[in-house]
């Protein structure tokens, strides 16, 4: 078995855009959790196969491990929204439009945010409502503080 050694490059938008964030609130204590990728649909993974800081997760009540907020989800756990995804977190190959199969991907220990204020208009948005704030998801968040009109 051969190994290769050779310097290689990966580009990876290495700049957090943590532009919701008003504050630096929070950021010595965000918990440590575990994300369970194949929670995640391929409308969270950004074009470098990564998931954007900001988005919204709960936990799995049949695993302990982390998915998306889902406000309509009443019975595995991912209805109650316990923070935000602190890092942007690489879960598949940086390549652009290299498809990303998130049932087969690693589960990753990122940070959680999960106190501080929040401007919301600058949470990211995806096409569909997985892993974005709302009201009641506002509401499980007691220890942040939410700024802007919720729309």
């Amino acid at each position: 078995m051969a190994f290769d050694i050779a310097i290689s490059t990966v580009d990876f938008s290495g700049n957090e855009d943590r532009t919701w964030l008003l504050t630096r609130k929070g950021f010595d204590t965000c918990r440590s959790v575990t994300l369970d990728v194949s929670a995640f649909a391929a409308t969270h993974v950004a074009a470098k196969g990564a998931i954007p800081s900001g988005t919204a997760i709960a936990r799995i009540t049949a695993t302990g491990l982390y998915g998306p907020y889902t406000t309509a989800d009443t019975t595995t756990g991912l209805g109650v929204c316990k923070g935000f995804l602190f890092n942007t977190t690489q879960v598949g190959p940086p390549d652009v439009g290299s498809a990303v199969n998130l049932a087969t991907a690693a589960n990753v220990a990122v940070p959680m945010l999960w106190e501080g204020v929040i401007d919301r208009h600058q949470l990211p948005v995806f096409s569909g409502t997985d892993g974005e704030i709302d009201a009641s998801g506002e509401g499980d968040l007691t220890h942040c503080v939410f700024e802007g009109v919720l729309s």
